[in-house]
Order: C-alpha cells, then sequence, then structure tokens
C-alpha cells in the first residue's frame, strides 16, 4: 500500500494523522507543500488539510482514517 500525506507546515491535524501513521508504523510519504494541498483538495473537493493519498485515490482524513484503520 503506496501512502502519501499532503499537508500544511502549520496544520495541527496534519501532524496528529502522521504521529498516529508513525505510531502505528504505517510507511508513507510526506509532501508538506501547502500550494499543492490546495490544488488537490479544489481537484478532489477535499475541503481541508491533510489529503491523503492512498494508492492512487484521494481522501479527506475522516475517510482515510476508516481506509487506514486507525
Amino acid at each position: 500500500m503506496q501512502i502519501t500525506v499532503y499537508s500544511m507546515p502549520h496544520c495541527n491535524v496534519c501532524k496528529m494523522l502522521k504521529q498516529k501513521l508513525d505510531e502505528k508504523d504505517i510507511s508513507f510519504l510526506d509532501v508538506e507543500d501547502e500550494q499543492r494541498a490546495i490544488e488537490l483538495g479544489q481537484k478532489y473537493t477535499i475541503l481541508s488539510a491533510p489529503i491523503v493519498e492512498i494508492d492512487g485515490e484521494f481522501f479527506n482524513i475522516q475517510q482515510a482514517s476508516k481506509v487506514l484503520k486507525l
């Protein structure tokens, strides 16, 4: 499973998600790029950071948490 977290530098929710993934020893790529997160949010109608890509599909944090069983 390939996971990419598109986050923003000062986003506490982003930090909590990355911490949870680390605690569960789930490997992920962290892309901390505000502009990229905004672009993906607009494209996939995700209204808040982080945006999580799992095997090519994009999710908001609630959806990603369910898929990843966090």
